[in-house]
């Protein structure tokens, strides 16, 4: 394991640089897609990113160690961990743990190099959450970011790091939001069981000290499936009752969707249709169920065991059935039935692209699109 500080100040001919941010930390995971993590990087040196970025490598070469050792001068503040590969999620859930762990600051982020900060949105949001005292989590809409691809076939990954026709961004909101700040523990619980808004979860503004103990308890336990770290952090949060969600604030988060490499793998083993079929899915649920048991005594919780899991296994079959279905319905091979899936698919990507076009005024979107234009492979 390597780990090197990296922070590079600009020269003095240079125009001054905003004071670094120390209540924060952005954890940016990084496996392969070397083009994204070099967008990534030019995007957060071409905004003056005030905060910390720990960057966990678990690639397959060190190609981002060496683009890292050729950037001029700038004001980015860098620690960089090089990591055994993500060969499996074994490694994947150690390297997680171990990358929380060496947060310094309050607070951290998780981050994926084919997703954008607005960092000035983000300093706001880490504002109120410290505002918010107790708060353990802290989350906002977000946008989705879209390359128009029409026409395109066989369309690689490297393919979406510039766009060659138009973006579209639409933003991304939790519904009912007051249902998962019921003052009653089961009430909330039981409604993230049924409705999971886990990206809001996943990439909100953590307690680091929370984060770690979330990621270290997956690794501690030995789970193998990539959804139970998943529906854990974000059930352990709501169960925890110490969310803060802005839905009037402007969103600091932009993920561009179609570029999920390691979805496409993990759909083969753990789409909600194929999940079970793991060997190890009845020991990682009760795994699951077990600890959040105990998340929720510490929390008051005074319902036996036993009724509890009882009460998680009814909900979640719900959960679980809603987003079967729909897979089952999509793998029959009937003409009739891709005639629907075709029109769905058409009549979505219209919606999308007629309700999209009102986000392009905000100018944070406006300089991400200008950097995208510019932006050099």
């Amino acid at each position: 394991m390597i780990c090197l500080n990296l922070r590079a100040l600009a020269n003095n001919h240079e125009k001054p640089q905003p004071l670094m941010n120390s209540d924060l930390t952005i954890i940016l995971t990084l496996k392969g897609r070397f083009n994204y993590t070099r967008r990534w990087l030019d995007w957060a040196i071409s905004r003056n990113c005030p905060f910390k970025i720990l960057i966990a490598d678990g690639g397959l070469d060190d190609s981002v160690q060496q683009y890292l050792s050729t950037l001029e001068p700038n004001n980015l503040n860098l620690e960089y961990v090089r990591y055994p590969p993500d060969l499996s999620l074994k490694e994947w859930f150690a390297k997680i743990s171990d990358v929380t762990q060496r947060v310094e600051t309050k607070y951290a982020i998780l981050a994926d190099n084919d997703d954008f900060l607005f960092f000035d949105r983000l300093a706001l949001a880490t504002e109120e959450m410290e505002n918010n005292g107790g708060t353990r989590l802290y989350t906002a809409p977000y946008y989705c970011m879209n390359f128009d691809i029409t026409g395109s076939k066989n369309i690689d990954i490297d393919a979406l790091v510039k766009p060659t026709k138009g973006i579209y961004f639409k933003k991304s909101s939790i519904a009912n939001f007051s249902r998962y700040n019921d003052k009653s523990l089961i009430n909330r619980f039981e409604h993230v069981l049924n409705h999971l808004p886990s990206a809001f979860f996943w990439y909100g503004i953590h307690l680091s000290s929370e984060l770690h103990k979330t990621h270290s308890t997956i690794l501690k336990g030995g789970v193998s499936l990539a959804m139970i770290q998943e529906w854990y952090l974000s059930y352990r949060a709501v169960i925890k009752d110490s969310i803060c969600y802005d839905e009037h604030s402007l969103p600091y988060l932009v993920r561009q969707e179609q570029t999920s490499e390691a979805g496409s793998v993990l759909a083969k083993t753990e789409a909600p249709h194929r999940i079970f079929l793991n060997s190890s899915w009845s020991d990682d649920l009760d795994f699951m169920i077990r600890t959040l048991y105990s998340d929720a005594v510490d929390e008051g919780l005074t319902m036996p065991f036993t009724e509890f899991e009882l009460f998680f296994k009814k909900h979640f079959e719900n959960y679980f059935l809603t987003g079967s279905r729909f897979a089952y319905l999509s793998l029959i091979n009937n003409k009739y039935i891709k005639v629907v899936k075709y029109v769905y698919r058409a009549i979505t990507y219209l919606r999308s692209r007629v309700s999209i076009n009102k986000y392009s005024s905000d100018p944070e979107i406006v300089e991400l699109k200008q950097f995208l234009a510019n932006f050099k492979l």
